[in-house]
């Protein structure tokens, strides 16, 4: 168990990472590192954006131990995702996977457990047609991603901010 000397000097980098506008990035869903926090901003197809679940998804995420604790609603942290689907984009959602205007995407076939055996209910198979307060979010980096397959296009209100790599492919 870290000390307590510890938890204070952690407690400090974090305070100081976040008022300088930086993120650690510790889950697989992009590659682990230091990343920029841009306010605003367009999004496009390939950005990679900060955002949160709604409060019940963020509890339920805590509770299964997928979030850490964070100050998104829910009390949970924020996820780190690439945007693969913007306004008027068609996302075909299949048993093989995530289909972006006809092209499958590699590693986007439905999970249904976790790593504890634990179910994972996908949102249902079919077409979305994308409007233009939502976005589809998923992680190129492991098939394991909690993202839209399980929570459906996400509102752009849901989207804290555009993220870029400032040094990546460290191991914590």
């Amino acid at each position: 168990m870290p000390n307590a000397d510890a938890l204070v000097v952690l407690a400090a980098l974090a305070a100081a990472m976040a008022s300088a506008g930086l993120r650690w990035q510790h889950s697989a869903s992009l590659p682990r590192g230091l990343y920029r926090l841009h306010g605003g901003g367009p999004i496009h197809r390939g950005s990679v954006v900060l955002w949160c679940l709604d409060a019940a998804r963020g509890r339920w995420a805590h509770r299964r131990g997928y979030l850490a604790r964070g100050d998104c609603p829910g009390a949970a942290e924020a996820l780190g995702k690439v945007v693969l689907g913007v306004a008027g984009d068609t996302i075909d959602w299949t048993p093989d996977g995530l289909r972006v205007q006809g092209r499958l995407i590699a590693r986007t076939a439905p999970v249904r457990s976790d790593g504890s055996g634990r179910p994972l209910t996908p949102v249902p198979f079919g077409r979305y047609v994308l409007g233009r307060d939502v976005l589809w979010l998923y992680s190129p980096y492991t098939r394991r991603s909690l993202d839209s397959r399980y929570f459906g296009a996400v509102p752009r209100a849901w989207v804290r901010a555009v993220v870029t790599p400032v040094v990546t492919g460290v191991v914590p």
